[in-house]
């Protein structure tokens, strides 16, 4: 299926959580994988970076992937020792640690841009994009992603409005 999508309205991160108890203390491309077990949300983007990345080029054994039907079970996994490390979006990562049990530690990052798909060819791309453009440039969509994403004034950085050609 093919889609067109609207300009992102907003850019996160992959959240790495740890058991609290964890002394891994980042991961980056550096960071030894072979030993420890990844847990992901089946048909996440992280799943198929996982797999793209870590399996794919080595680094990580294919049965240390492990794949979880929800995001609430991958972090279980973790609390109970089954996995090492849990990869999800920043955002939730950051509450979960908020509830304990927990860490988010520092990663090499992957920005991830949040856009509305629709379907192909459709009228309302256009219009969609218009709209989220008034919404940045009022401050409307920095105020909601306050109050509803939790975010920090220096957090959101609204995208840059789509090129006229």
């Amino acid at each position: 299926m093919s889609v067109d999508f609207t300009m992102p309205y907003y850019t996160s991160a992959e959240g790495i959580l740890v058991n609290a108890k964890s002394t891994l203390a980042a991961l980056t491309p550096s960071t030894p994988m072979g030993n420890l077990r990844v847990g992901v949300q089946q048909g996440s983007v992280y799943s198929g970076w996982a797999k793209d990345n870590l399996i794919s080029t080595g680094l990580l054994p294919a049965a240390n992937l492990l794949s979880f039907s929800r995001e609430e079970e991958v972090v279980q996994a973790l609390k109970q020792g089954q996995i090492d490390v849990a990869i999800l979006d920043l955002l939730p990562a950051r509450e979960y640690a908020r509830q304990g049990g927990v860490k988010v530690i520092p990663s090499a990052g992957s920005p991830q841009q949040y856009a509305i798909a629709l379907r192909k060819g459709s009228s309302l791309t256009p219009q969609l994009n218009a709209a989220m453009t008034a919404l940045i440039q009022d401050g409307t969509l920095a105020r909601l992603s306050q109050q509803y994403l939790g975010l920090d004034e220096h957090e959101i950085t609204p995208p840059a409005p789509p090129q006229v050609v």
